[in-house]
């Protein structure tokens, strides 16, 4: 090779050279090497599975997150997002109940990058028992029975269920089947119906598992009747007082039972009331005597009966004209005949006695068929409404009738 040819190709390759030191220059400058803060990065909670098979869970599960410290090419971090790095907290062999430090991983990263740091590096994951409890199922209805109709009380198979979940769930938790309708029904109605787990307001409980997840309700209706209550009492009130008034709590009830037994029940008697040796007013809660076969809608099985008891007062009363009826027209009285005053004690409820006056009390002495001469004639005392007689002095009286003049 001349030696002009040698020279040629030498330069050519320091211009190669120089182009490619020029071009990395160049690039470097473009496309520098920086840092980048990635904030929030999921931390995935892996293998809960050995947690669980401890009989732990981990408490207030949560969306764990990291901040993350990259350093690389400006081109190559701009395309990273915080989902596409991998960040774990692996949680094999935690199964302390409490608060646990569990440490974080970063893996992942394209090989173009370099993780510079993260932060936390220790996350405190909080675990706690798993428990079972037999909780009691109830049952939601919605509607009502045709007018007539009652429904009483679900029958539920089972009647508890077994619910497994978090220590700290499981105390708010009652269980209730879905709803079942009764609108306008007059028979007993069956389904079979799901449960599940709900708090106090209502609201579905996850993380719990329910078993059995179904039950079997029955919902019996039957027919109904309105019915009288009659209140039967025994005995009688202390000596001087009487019973002035009864009221009742409720005055009817409504019964359910078989349409041909309801048929012959047209009131239900109470439980005896005794009055013996009362002196005061009172207050009884008393029973309802059911006939076989009947009940009452709403489990009411008993009332309260009001008593009123008044004293019972006596009082004389002078009166000084006796009433004469029946006397033949051609007769009267001799005036021989001297009238006695007619003393008359009565008795009655004190509010009545103090109220009459010896006006509102005649005497009458009844003289039919009478004729002349002297005869022995009883007397009558016509008494206000509510008052008794107890003595009347004299109860007759002498007299002498005479024909009258013409």
């Amino acid at each position: 090779m001349s030696r002009m040819t040698s020279k040629k190709i030498n330069i050519r390759i320091i211009s190669v050279l120089f182009a490619m030191a020029l071009w990395l220059y160049v690039a470097s400058e473009q496309n520098p090497m920086e840092y980048r803060n990635i904030k929030d990065v999921p931390v995935r909670l892996l293998n809960t599975e050995s947690v669980n098979a401890s009989g732990l869970v981990v408490k207030d599960s949560q969306d764990y997150k990291t901040d993350v410290t990259l350093q690389g090419k400006r081109s190559v971090l701009a395309e990273i997002k915080a989902g596409e790095i991998i960040a774990h907290a692996d949680l094999r062999g935690y199964t302390q109940k409490g608060v646990n430090n569990v440490p974080v991983e970063v893996r992942g990263l394209p090989t173009n990058i370099e993780l510079v740091d993260f932060n936390p590096k220790i996350i405190k994951v909080s675990m706690e028992p798993i428990l079972s409890a037999q909780v009691p199922v109830t049952v939601s209805i919605e509607g009502r029975p045709l007018e007539g109709y009652t429904e009483l009380a679900p029958i539920v198979s089972p009647g508890e269920v077994l619910v497994n979940g978090p220590e700290s769930l499981l105390g708010s938790i009652r269980v209730v089947t879905a709803v079942i309708k009764l609108s306008g029904a007059t028979g007993d109605l069956h389904d079979v119906l799901a449960v599940r787990a709900i708090d106090a307001d209502n609201n579905d409980v996850a993380g719990v598992v329910v078993n059995p997840n179904i039950v079997d309700v029955t919902v019996p209706v039957r027919k109904t009747k309105e019915v009288a209550i009659e209140v039967v009492f025994e005995g009688r009130p202390a000596a001087g007082r009487d019973v002035t008034g009864v009221t009742q709590s409720r005055d009817t009830i409504v019964i359910y039972g078989e349409e041909s037994l309801l048929q012959t029940v047209n009131s239900v008697r109470t439980q005896p009331v005794s009055l013996t040796g009362i002196d005061e007013d009172a207050s009884f809660d008393v029973g309802i005597a059911m006939p076989e076969g009947i009940a009452a809608v709403g489990n009411v099985n008993a009332i309260t009966v009001y008593v009123s008891v008044e004293k019972i007062t006596t009082r004389e009363f002078s009166i000084q004209q006796i009433d004469f009826t029946g006397m033949d027209n051609n007769l009267k009285l001799s005036e021989e005949t001297d009238l006695p005053v007619v003393r008359v004690v009565v008795e009655g409820r004190e509010s009545i006695v103090d109220k009459i006056s010896s006006r509102d009390i005649s005497v009458t002495a009844v003289m039919d068929g009478l004729t002349e001469g002297s005869h022995t004639v009883a007397l009558k005392a016509d008494l206000p409404e509510g008052i008794q007689l107890v003595s009347m002095e004299p109860e007759q009286i002498e007299l002498e009738l005479v024909t009258i003049s013409e």
